[in-house]
C-alpha cells in the first residue's frame, strides 16, 4: 500500500491549529499519515484533543534544535531523511488549513503535476521584484516523491543540518527573504528548479489565516465541506477540549459565521 505522509511544522501560538488539522485531514483522507513537528512539546490541551482524532496520526517533539537561524520557519525544509523514509510521498504544507476532500485526490493531483514538470516535488517559482530586487521562491506548500527528492537533495539539506551557521550566513545575506526562498535554493543547488506556472499551486481546503485577513476567498464547495465538519461533535469537542487556547474557540466561531454569510 502507497503511504503518503504529511509533515507540517508547528510552533507558538500556531499550536492551536494542530488538532484542526489532523481532525480534517483524517476526514477527508483517512489513509493519509500525519506526522506533526513541533518546536518544543504541545499543551496538554493541545496532546488531549490531538489524542482525540483517530487514525495514523503521530508527532515528533523538540523538532530542529540544530538551528540557528532567526527564522525558525526554515527548519521545514530540513527534515531529516530518517523522519520521511516510511512514506512513499510527503506533504509540507500549512498547520492553518482545514483540509477539504477534492474531486482528485491530493496524491492525484501532485502526481499529476510532477509527471508534466519531470521533477521530484511539486510546488512553483513565486517570482517577484520586490523593492527593485529580483529573487525567486517557493510557496510553503511543498509535495515531494519522498526517495527520489532525497536522492537529489538529501546531502543538501544533511548539509544544512550539519552546519547551522550557515543557515544563518543565509539570513544574513537575503534579509529580504523568507523561508520559501531559503526553499528556492535548496532546490537550485540541486538544479531542480521549476518553472514560474502559479496555478499549480493547489490549496487543497481553507487557509484560515487568509480567510481571517481577506486574502482567500474559499469556492462554495470549500465552504460546504468546512461548514459539514461543524455538524460533527468531534470536531467541536476538539475544539472545545482546547478551551479557548490562544483564542481558537472564538477564531472557528467567527470562521463558522464568516463562511454561512458567504454561501
Amino acid at each position: 500500500m502507497v503511504k503518503f505522509g504529511f509533515l507540517p511544522l508547528v510552533f507558538g501560538s500556531y499550536e492551536v491549529f494542530a488538532p484542526l488539522y489532523a481532525y480534517t485531514l483524517k476526514r477527508a483522507y483517512p489513509d493519509y499519515w500525519l506526522r506533526i513537528l513541533f518546536k518544543t512539546k504541545p499543551s496538554p490541551e493541545v496532546e488531549k484533543a490531538l489524542k482525540m482524532v483517530e487514525g495514523k496520526v503521530d508527532w515528533v517533539e523538540n523538532f530542529a534544535p540544530f538551528s540557528i537561524a532567526n527564522d525558525y520557519k526554515l527548519n521545514r525544509w530540513l527534515v531529516p531523511y530518517h523522519l520521511v523514509k516510511d512514506f512513499d510521498f510527503a506533504y509540507f504544507g500549512d498547520i492553518d488549513i482545514l483540509i477539504c476532500k477534492e474531486r482528485k485526490s491530493i496524491l492525484e493531483q501532485h502526481l499529476e503535476i510532477t509527471s508534466k514538470t519531470g521533477l521530484p516535488y511539486s510546488n512553483v517559482d513565486r517570482f517577484s521584484n520586490k523593492k527593485g530586487m529580483h529573487h525567486h521562491r517557493l510557496s510553503g506548500l511543498h509535495f515531494i516523491k519522498t526517495h527520489e527528492y532525497y536522492t537529489l537533495m538529501g546531502w543538501i539539506i544533511e548539509h544544512f543540518i550539519n552546519c547551522p551557521e550557515e543557515v544563518k550566513i543565509f539570513e544574513e545575506e537575503h534579509s529580504y527573504s523568507n523561508d520559501e526562498t531559503f526553499l528556492y535554493t535548496l532546490v537550485a543547488m540541486a538544479n531542480l528548479t521549476p518553472e514560474s506556472v502559479p496555478n499549480l499551486r493547489p490549496l487543497h481546503g481553507l487557509h484560515l489565516r487568509a480567510l481571517i485577513q481577506k486574502h482567500q476567498k474559499a469556492n462554495k464547495n470549500i465552504k460546504k465541506s468546512v461548514l459539514s465538519y461543524y455538524e460533527d461533535p468531534l470536531f467541536n469537542e476538539v475544539i472545545a477540549i482546547m478551551e479557548n487556547k490562544n483564542g481558537i474557540g472564538d477564531i472557528m466561531e467567527d470562521i463558522k459565521l464568516k463562511l454561512k454569510e458567504d454561501l
